[in-house]
Formats: structure tokens, sequence, C-alpha cells
């Protein structure tokens, strides 16, 4: 089974309270409004499918005003711009991200089995690897060193679980 939105929620308020991370949402159901420097995850699914969802990603660093780019997450590699064929679903995060952030990066490392339930620890890990020191690297550089550490999906999946217990 994968994580619930609680589950995620209470772990970053409780391991990463100075991070300004808005909370868990529906695809269906991002906020219109939303603070410089914010960071938020999200849900593939729509509120309304009642399957308690699909698929979390993190969306990092929303309207940044600190010349630090905002990151969307997807630990599948998958860009933002709508169908996710490992979920057969699809999203439109591109345009919303353009919408709050203008320009932004996104991962396109692949980093999570196909059948493994982790997506909602990777999300977490890159919401609280905000404020993990990066020696001058760019946030962006940082994540991809950390992601090169792992060669399989299945030593990142249970590598993830010890690390994040949600």
């Amino acid at each position: 089974m994968g994580s619930t939105n609680t589950q995620i929620e209470n772990y970053i308020r409780t391991h990463a309270p100075h991070i300004d991370f808005l909370k868990c949402y529906w695809a269906n159901e991002l906020p219109d409004i939303i603070e410089p420097g914010c960071s938020l995850i999200a849900n593939y699914s729509s509120s309304e499918d009642g399957n308690g969802g699909t698929h979390w990603v993190a969306m990092l660093n929303m309207k940044s005003e600190n010349g630090s780019p905002s990151l969307f997450f997807d630990s599948f590699g998958k860009r933002p711009d709508g169908e996710n064929g490992i979920l057969d679903t699809d999203a439109h995060f591109k345009s919303y991200m353009h919408r709050h952030c203008g320009s932004f990066l996104f991962n396109h490392e692949k980093i999570q089995g196909d059948m493994a339930t982790t997506c909602g620890h990777y999300a977490v890990l890159a919401i609280i690897s905000q404020s993990i020191p990066t020696q001058g690297k760019n946030h962006g550089t940082a994540w991809k060193e950390y992601c090169s550490k792992y060669t399989t999906s299945a030593e990142n999946d249970k590598r993830i679980r010890e690390q994040i217990r949600l």
C-alpha cells in the first residue's frame, strides 16, 4: 500500500518544520494562490476518482524570488506535461507550474520501480532535500548526484523506505 496524504504531511511537518510546505493536494484541487518559495506534493488522481490516489509528485520552490529555480519532481522521471504511461493517467501539472512559476526544471531520472509504492517517500525526500547543503551546487545538480548513487530501482526503493519511514 502506498502513502497517504496524512502520513506525508505529518512526516514533513515533524522532520522539516522549517520548510514552507503547504500540504498534499489532488490534481484537481491544486491551490490557486501560493506564496513565493513554498512547496507542495500533488497526486495524479482527482479527488473524484475515489481510488485513494495513484502517484505522488513534488513541486518545489514555487514562484521563486531567490534566484533558485522552481522544480517539478516525479520519481518515475516523467515530464509534468500530461500523460503518465506507467500509471495510464494524466494530470496537467505543466500548465500549473507555468502559471505559478514561469520557468522550472524537472528531473529525467527514473528512480522508482514500476510496481513499487514508494512515490510518497520520494516526494517527501524531494521536499526535505531543499534544506540539505548542496556544497555550492544548484539544487537540481545536487538531486541528480543523489539519484546517481543508486543503480537499480529496487535498490532505490529499499533505501528510500529505510530513510523515510512514513
